[in-house]
């Protein structure tokens, strides 16, 4: 079972170096802004291991009603996983489950390329719609003032070095 941090400790454990983890994405250690240019509203954030040396990074975001946990997470060594085993992976370690595993959709999976640091998935999973009962149990955040916090403390820090 993955080791049992999250949040900023990922991030700083991430930063430092010498994790022997595989790529954690880079926005990860972006501000975002409370909407963005397609109306999305950005909720909040969340990081973890999703394996021994899997870190992930997840944001909760909303737009026309709908409420979704969107978790970025390297592709390699599991480049050919379904929507189905990306979500098995990270019930597997407790960071949510579905209230009706039975019904819906086990999320989407889709695979891009980072030019720096290789392929990624990002998994998406629905929430809620409307005011509908949430569709998940778990998939916790904190709130995103607070990555963007300590993303804005840490540019600085790092651009006063320079």
């Amino acid at each position: 079972m993955a080791e049992r941090i999250k949040g900023f400790e990922v991030l700083e454990k991430y930063r430092e170096g010498n994790t022997g983890w595989l790529p954690l994405i880079r926005s990860a250690y972006c501000v975002y802004p409370k909407r963005n240019e397609y109306g999305e509203v950005n909720i909040g954030w969340n990081a973890g291991l999703l394996e021994r040396n899997r870190p992930f990074f997840s944001m909760l975001w909303a737009v026309d009603c709908i409420t979704m946990l969107t978790m970025y997470f390297s592709a390699k060594g599991i480049e050919d996983i379904t929507a189905e085993q990306a979500e098995k992976m990270f019930e597997k370690i407790g960071y949510y489950k579905r209230k009706n595993p039975d019904g819906g959709s086990h999320g989407s999976l889709m695979k891009f390329n980072d030019p720096e640091d290789g392929e990624f998935f990002s998994f998406n999973v629905t929430v809620g719609v409307e005011d509908e009962p949430a569709e998940i149990e778990g998939g916790n955040i904190y709130p995103l003032k607070t990555l963007n916090d300590y993303n804005s403390e840490n540019e600085k820090g790092s651009q006063e070095e320079e």
